[in-house]
């Protein structure tokens, strides 16, 4: 014998979200419970089927609570709701106790959690960081970190992703900045030696 319960309302975590865990407290006495997820409030059903997720048509096209959970951080959804099939004997009293979805923040939609992201509020699912200072490079205002921001490097010429644009041993915050050299010329006054 089987019987199914559904969520009565959708875990909506209200933005950006990676799904984490799918947690249940169950009594199964014997018996089994499986689950089918919707990230349309009911309107259809999905399953893991072991490589994917894949649409579900019947209860038999369902997942145990442990299946979902190591699955469940690929399942791109604004919104998820369930549905239980608990299923026994007849003798079995198989009982559906508590079902808890978690998540972790994603303000930038890029499926990296807000805690492991090097730039949270700017999408970046490459995670670059050229001058590896925690910074991603497209929320860092010095790629490079050769003391020129990426806008000063813009009007000087030289290369926001190389901190010695012109290959002569100083980076380019210390030409403009310390010596008045061009970064984009190895030699600024035509001496004939290196800047």
């Amino acid at each position: 014998t089987s019987a199914t319960i559904c969520a009565e309302d959708a875990a909506n975590p209200g933005g950006g979200a990676i799904w984490t865990t799918f947690t249940t407290n169950e009594d199964l006495d014997g018996g089994s419970i499986t689950y089918r997820l919707s990230t349309d409030d009911g309107a259809s059903y999905v399953w893991w089927d072991g490589a994917a997720w894949s649409s579900s048509s019947s209860a038999s096209e369902a997942n145990t609570a442990a299946e979902l959970t190591a699955n469940l951080d690929t399942l791109v959804a604004d919104t998820i709701s369930w549905c239980a099939t608990l299923s026994g004997d007849g003798s079995q009293a198989v009982r559906l106790l508590d079902v808890q979805l978690d998540w972790e923040d994603d303000t930038d939609e890029d499926r990296i959690a807000d805690l492991d992201d090097n730039c949270p509020d700017d999408s970046n699912a490459d995670q670059d960081d050229l001058d590896l200072d925690g910074l991603g490079d497209v929320c860092d205002d010095d790629i490079d970190a050769d003391g020129l921001d990426n806008d000063e490097e813009a009007a000087a010429g030289s290369d926001p992703e190389d901190a010695d644009t012109d290959g002569d041993g100083l980076e380019d915050g210390e030409e403009v900045n310390d010596y008045g050299t061009d970064p984009t010329d190895a030699d600024t006054d035509g001496d004939g030696l290196s800047d």
